[in-house]
């Protein structure tokens, strides 16, 4: 069987969409020919996978206008590599559908969340990409959804056989090859974007009485810089010393998990959200809103706020930092609750799927 992935999630240079699709990949490549439409990518997670044979990397080339070029060539690649119809089933794992008219197999698509369709009001995505979605949704041969919740808010919106549509949840992330030193002392951890659904901003108007009651307490945001914006808000707020942005690897990102106080997820809307099984997998206390998958994901296994309550957020994060036995309470639980993910079974998930869709074919 051969399987060709599309290009745009594995051109995404980092981050939970990117990683699935190389860790499905990477768990497959053994019992089917995997294939992708790519040629250059910044992808952080593709050299784990040489069987791919892709050559081109142009991570440390830059240039201005670098992303607009890397979308030309890989969208041509693509189109020809989906007219050469050598493959079996087209699994697209982003909602990009230029290819629909010219496909001549079964697609399998893999929808992560749906919020741009949820929260129109926060004008994430333009129209023609929640449109390019719609299509997909409508005529692919079969869905993946990774979580119950993301199954259902797709059927919210888009009435489709609901046997069409498989959850499959993501897994851990793989083991950290080192430890570091703790060097920022104690701190409350963020991850990931700071754009307006992720909620960053209310999270830190909330805990700004903390941070002010404990000058020696830091927030570590991991990331992007923080913008001009971001640190003038910081600094009226009298916290700017206290903030930390930086980007980082793999094994330093997880010894960041591991010396938190806290990892919190105030998110309105996540799809999934693979930082809860970073932190889970790194023995880091969760902190996470009451709202969207998280209870799904997380169970028993976090402490849960109201997102739009400040001081909800505010309390449930100093009894956390406060309360030993409830930090090493959470933090068994989140080893336990580890246990229920796995990558090897999502991959066999998928396979299933796979062979269900070339049957069908055959």
């Amino acid at each position: 069987m051969k399987v060709l992935y599309d290009y745009p999630s594995v051109d995404m240079a980092y981050g939970g969409v990117a990683r699935y699709v190389c860790e499905i990949m990477n768990e497959l490549h053994k019992d089917i020919e995997v294939k992708t439409s790519i040629l250059v990518t910044d992808n952080v997670y593709i050299k784990d996978l040489p069987f791919l044979k892709i050559k081109s990397l142009i991570t440390d080339r830059n240039f201005k206008g670098k992303g607009k070029v890397q979308k030309i060539i890989n969208t041509a690649y693509s189109n020809y590599k989906v007219l050469m119809n050598d493959f079996d089933i087209f699994h697209a794992t982003f909602s990009d559908a230029y290819y629909l008219r010219k496909i001549k197999k079964p697609i399998v698509v893999t929808i992560h969340d749906m919020i741009n369709e949820k929260l129109a009001d926060y004008h994430i995505s333009h129209a023609s990409h929640i449109e390019s979605k719609k299509n997909l949704i409508y005529k692919s041969d079969h869905i993946i959804a990774v979580s119950h919740n993301t199954k259902k808010d797709i059927l919210e919106i888009y009435p489709v056989n609901p046997d069409k549509i498989t959850v499959i949840y993501h897994g851990p992330p793989q083991s950290a090859k080192q430890i570091y030193k703790n060097e920022l002392g104690d701190y409350i951890l963020y991850v990931g974007r700071r754009t307006r659904y992720k909620n960053f901003n209310f999270f830190v108007e909330s805990i700004i009485p903390l941070l002010l009651k404990n000058p020696d307490l830091k927030l570590v945001c991991i990331g992007s810089s923080f913008t001009n914006d971001e640190k003038e808000f910081l600094n009226k707020s009298g916290i700017l010393k206290q903030a930390v942005s930086m980007g980082l690897s793999d094994d330093v990102l997880y010894s960041i998990y591991r010396h938190a106080l806290v990892f919190v997820f105030p998110s309105i809307f996540e799809g999934f959200g693979i930082p809860i099984l970073e932190a889970f997998a790194n023995e880091c206390p969760v902190c996470l809103s009451n709202s969207s998958c998280f209870p799904e994901i997380a169970g028993d296994a976090a402490m849960y706020f109201n997102p739009a309550d400040s001081e909800s957020i505010r309390e449930s994060i100093d009894k956390i930092i406060t309360d030993k036995d409830v930090a090493n309470n959470l933090r068994k639980k989140g080893l336990e609750r580890l246990s229920l993910f796995s990558w090897q079974k999502a991959a066999q998930e998928t396979f299933d799927i796979y062979k269900k869709m070339g049957s069908q074919t055959s």
